[in-house]
Parts: C-alpha cells; structure tokens; sequence
C-alpha cells in the first residue's frame, strides 16, 4: 500500500481516474492487479483489490466508513466461503443476500448473534457500557450519594431480575435451560448479598435498603423484563435479561483492562469502588456471563431467526440497553 500526499483544495476523487489511468498502464506492463485509488482526509491511498471500497463510496459519506464496511464484507466471504482445496479458498461474494438473518460462527467470530446485536445498537450499547457513571466509579471520584442511591436501586431491581430468570426457567422445556436459569438465579441472589455488603460499608442498614422506595427507573426497567417474561416465549425473555448480563461484564471488564494500561484514568489503589469493579470483572461473574452468551447463542443457532423475527429480538435487546443507559441516569441525577 502507498499513499499519495494531496493538499488542499485538490480535489482528489475528481482526478481519481485520470491517476487510477496511468496506474492501470504501469499495472499492466507489470502484469499485476492495479491498486484502486481512496481519498482519505487529503491523502490518496492505493489499496490493491478496492472495488468493494469504491462501491461503498457510493452512499457512504467518508472514506473510513467505507473501509470499515468493505473490510467487514471480506471478512464475511472468507468466513463463510466453502471450504475447498488449500489456502484461502475462495471468496463468497454472495453473503450479503443469502436468507439468513445471523451470520454463521467462525474462529474470528465465535459469537455472531451477540456481536450483532450489538452492532445493531453500537451508539446506544457504547452511551451505557461506558457511560459517565461508569467512568467516574472508574476514577474513584464518583460522588458517594449517587453510589449509594444506585445500589439502592439496583437491590430492588434484582428482584424483578431473579424473578424474571424464574420465568426464564419455567418456560424451558429441558434440564439444562432449568439448570442454567436456577444456576444465574442463584448467582443473582448472591450479587444481592453484594450490595448488603456495599451498603453496610457506608452506614446503610438492610432494613433501610428493604424500605427504600423504588425510582420511576427502576420500575420501569423490572416491570418490563417481567412483563416480557408473562406475555413472550423464552426467547424474547432472554433478549431481556441480556443487555444487563452482558452489559456489567463489558463494564468490568473494561475497567480492568484500562487499569492495565500505563499511565491509566482508572485508578485501583484507594478507590473506594474497587470492591465493585473487582466483582463485576472476576471470575464469578465473567463465567456467568460467558454461560448467557453460549446460551444465547445456542439458541440462535438451533433455530435461525427470519428476518421479521430478528427484528423483534433486537428491538426488544434495544429497549432493554436504553433502560440500563437510563438507569445510570438516574443514579446521576438521583431521581
């Protein structure tokens, strides 16, 4: 790869063919595939085989964007080529348009349904996994009245969760979807243990966290996991329950591996938050999660979801990630 350096106000796309001309002929006498042309801030970069990143640039307003989506569309024909004599193989151009809503695991991509789901909602998964919340617990600055309302809360929306994981298992038709929602029930009430133990350590008896009422939030957010839980199959009821599993895994593991990096925002030593991070990014709790996502994605592969039903699923996922942003909201503000 080699990049032309372009100055403003050179308008580099508009004399693309005529570069991409004289490349074609020195390609030629070289035998070799000519490089295609992308613009790139004011650079023009030569990418071998970029017709899929030209194509791109037809509805897509930057270069980067274009290179992101193109880059993915390779990876999908590989991933999912037939896989015939030695090598790459050959490249499955026709991905795009087959009937299926899920793209198929792979070694790069193990977990496909899940990955998806949060491509699909990316701005909104990102607003809640690393919200401000998060990143002032992170630091150790977070104001210790905003934690304590949070944890307040969050015991009472466990209860809608274990509750809700009850329906989880009640609808399962076989030992091990029982066994899972008992083992995650039981894993919720020890998480509920955990936020005994937080409060007790900053002058909140159980009998004043048991009387705390709920927020507008927290209600909202129970209500409408059980709710998915009475009218929905299970399906539908582990679309619910996954925006918060797989959300506080992301969260403390994003904590941790930040507080490895040099020179880290995040602070471990005297953060009196530590405690939380430590437990949201153990192993406990990441083997929990890492049992949802095998189960969820069990359940996407055993039957493929049409189109019109992938769409009730993500917006049920997209529901549930708002109302995890919304109540980290409401432990800033306190309502």
């Amino acid at each position: 790869m080699r990049t032309w350096k372009i100055r403003p106000p050179y308008d580099a796309l508009a004399h693309a063919p005529r570069l991409e001309r004289a490349q074609r002929r020195r390609a030629r006498a070289q035998r070799r595939v000519p490089p295609a042309l992308l613009e790139l801030g004011h650079d023009l970069v030569l990418i071998e085989c970029g017709v899929g990143v030209f194509s791109v640039l037809m509805y897509s307003s930057t270069g980067a964007r274009a290179v992101d989506i193109a880059t993915e569309y390779t990876h999908q024909g590989i991933a999912t080529a037939f896989p015939v004599g030695k090598g790459h193989g050959p490249l499955n151009h026709m991905h795009p348009i087959l009937h299926r809503s899920i793209p198929s695991a792979s070694p790069t991509n193990p977990h496909p349904f899940v990955r998806l789901l949060i491509q699909t909602n990316a701005d909104i998964w990102k607003q809640y996994v690393q919200h401000d919340f998060v990143k002032q617990l992170g630091r150790g600055v977070l104001p210790r009245e905003n934690f304590i309302h949070f944890v307040k809360q969050d015991y009472l929306y466990l209860k809608y969760y274990a509750r809700a994981y009850a329906l989880l298992g009640a609808k399962s038709t076989d030992y091990d979807g029982i066994a899972a929602a008992a083992k995650t029930m039981a894993h919720v009430v020890r998480e509920s243990g955990m936020h005994k133990l937080f409060c007790a350590k900053w002058g909140v008896s159980e009998a004043e966290l048991e009387s705390t009422p709920e927020s507008s939030g927290c209600t909202a957010y129970g209500a409408y996991i059980v709710d998915i839980g009475m009218r929905g199959d299970s399906s539908r009821l582990l679309m619910a329950l996954a925006a918060c599993l797989l959300g506080y895994g992301e969260v403390g593991l994003w904590l941790r591996r930040e507080a490895e990096r040099p020179n880290s925002w995040v602070k471990l030593e005297g953060n009196p938050y530590l405690k939380w991070i430590e437990d949201y990014s153990g192993e406990d709790y990441q083997a929990a999660v890492k049992a949802g996502i095998e189960r969820i994605e069990a359940m996407a592969a055993a039957d493929p979801p049409s189109p019109v039903r992938f769409e009730e699923w993500r917006l049920v996922w997209e529901k549930c990630t708002r109302l995890e942003k919304g109540f980290w909201d409401m432990a800033m503000d306190g309502s």
